[in-house]
């Protein structure tokens, strides 16, 4: 029987050329070029969700996901979708776990607390189904005022590697007491080294974003200054070493006064001269578009009708119901996969209330499943 020894295996499939210096470092610049992970702190991002561009990245995809909201059905039924609805109005529901995304794709997580009338005391203990009289209220508790230092330990647990508890300024809540929402989606070794938090959406989007604001804010300077007027004095600097330069400031008012007055410049033609030139701004359009198209692949799916309030770029007849619907599927897609999950969890604490009763069906007994209402 022969055996077969495991060899290790190296590729170099990179190209180097030691005569011309290609991809040999100290002689080519891009081999001393590496990615680097840009911090974004909470400050930065509160203060950039003041800008009207970044405000559209954050909300826009929550308001989609809610704005129709959805339907309970028992057994297959929609029978009981009214009692349910009205008791999900009592709770705001909807603009709890609106509010709550929003927060999440902000900051990189939220939680959505449920203040609950139930026979255990203490909200570092686990929230008893069985035992939970009634939920009082809802509450979003962001990112910035959270820690937690217990994780699960459990390896049957679902929740296994997350926080077991959170602090909340010198409040310990059980993880069983909240519902947990998350921003994009991080690698787990950076998730544990961001204190088992998730990342803003704001974190791709931040470069993006300042160098189009930055080109935006320069291109209306460079408009401010489009035409130049330039007046030319015979035997200038004399004037000027001979302290006459109130004189030429008048002579310049003069000649801007004459010019809005009359629409004419009138001039000495043996020692003066007015002209006007014109900033060369060819292509600075085109450099704009380029940095609008970078923004808009970092935009976390935001069609361009949408992020810049223009019209289409294209698409079927160019009317833009192509990004449209585009847009409308990626949305419903973000429902089944990030919402649904969230309703299903609170459906289940909201079933299991002793006070909200369905017909004959017991507390915590309750067969359902949700449907969304279409977004169009």
């Amino acid at each position: 029987m022969s055996s077969k020894k495991s060899k290790i295996k190296q590729r170099a499939d990179g190209l180097q050329n030691l005569l011309t210096g290609l991809g040999v470092s100290g002689k080519d610049k891009r081999m001393s070029s590496s990615f680097v992970s840009l911090y974004v702190s909470d400050i930065d991002v509160e203060t950039m969700y003041e800008n009207d561009l970044a405000k559209k990245v954050v909300d826009t995809k929550p308001d989609d996901m809610t704005r129709e909201g959805f339907k309970v059905l028992i057994d297959g039924d929609d029978s009981f979708d009214d009692e349910i609805q009205k008791e999900l109005e009592r709770l705001d529901f909807t603009t709890k776990s609106n509010e709550a995304m929003k927060m999440a794709r902000l900051y990189g997580g939220s939680l959505l607390f449920l203040g609950t009338e139930d026979d255990l005391q203490g909200l570092e203990t686990p929230l008893q189904m069985n035992q939970l009289k009634k939920i009082k209220y809802l509450r979003v508790l962001d990112k910035p005022y959270l820690s937690s230092t217990e994780f699960v330990t459990d390896q049957n647990d679902p929740n296994f590697g997350m926080p077991l508890r959170y602090q909340f300024h010198s409040v310990s809540i059980h993880h069983s007491r909240v519902i947990r929402f998350d921003g994009k989606k991080l690698p787990y070794r950076t998730f544990v080294s961001n204190s088992s938090w998730h990342e803003s959406v704001f974190k791709s989007f931040y470069e993006p974003l300042v160098n189009y604001q930055s080109s935006s804010d320069n291109l209306a300077t460079v408009l401010q200054d489009f035409i130049i007027p330039v007046a030319k004095f015979k035997n200038l600097s004399n004037m000027i070493e001979a302290c006459q330069a109130s004189v030429v400031k008048e002579r310049i008012r003069q000649l801007q006064t004459n010019a809005s007055m009359v629409n004419a410049i009138i001039l000495d033609t043996e020692e003066e001269s007015y002209e006007r030139i014109t900033t060369n701004v060819n292509g600075l359009d085109k450099m704009v578009d380029k940095l609008k198209e970078r923004l808009l692949s970092a935009a976390d799916g935001l069609p361009h009708t949408i992020l810049f309030g223009e019209g289409p770029t294209g698409g079927l007849s160019g009317d833009g119901k192509s990004e449209k619907r585009d847009w409308y599927d990626h949305v419903k897609n973000e429902q089944k996969t990030h919402y649904l999950p969230k309703v299903n969890q609170f459906l289940n604490y909201l079933f299991a209330q002793k006070d909200f009763k369905l017909g004959n069906k017991k507390p915590g007994e309750v067969d359902f499943s949700v449907e969304f209402n279409p977004l169009w």
